[in-house]
């Protein structure tokens, strides 16, 4: 399904080295971006969001009211402060780069038995609690430890 980038009037360099908390937008396919954590105002939206000193977070209310209705809902966050936005998509390289530094692929699913973001390639399952530096693309997380 093609993208529907939604409109911002906000400058999101104006935010960068701020804490902000980014979701997955499950109506645009992008990255959604709040400003201060969880309960912020929503700045923007985009492609590739880079952020550091990291927290990833689900609200198990959320979690719990999700797999009780059977629908998604917005739950899971990862939460730190802002470095980067991009609209352009990462090419195979520049992911393979990132596998070069050191990042390791985490992701989040309502799967009964994972109920926080799990790493997806290193140890299968293996929760994922802080990072120092994390990119959002395509529904992944990279995540340098």
């Amino acid at each position: 399904m093609a993208h529907r980038y939604p409109f911002s009037v906000i400058n999101p360099t104006d935010y960068y080295g701020r804490r902000v908390a980014v979701y997955y937008n499950l109506h645009y396919y992008v990255f959604s971006i709040k400003e201060g954590g969880r309960n912020g105002r929503l700045l923007t939206h985009a492609a590739v969001c880079e952020l550091s000193d990291a927290t990833f977070e689900v609200e198990y209310s959320g979690r719990a009211r999700a797999i009780r209705q059977g629908r998604k809902n917005v739950h899971a966050y990862v939460v730190g402060i802002l470095r980067a936005l991009s609209w352009d998509a990462l090419s195979d390289k520049a992911l393979q780069e990132l596998f070069n530094q050191g990042y390791k692929k985490a992701s989040y699913d309502l799967h009964p038995q994972h109920s926080q973001f799990y790493y997806k390639d290193a140890v299968k399952y293996a929760p994922v609690i802080s990072a120092q530096s994390v990119i959002l693309y395509d529904k992944i997380a990279w995540t340098l430890i």
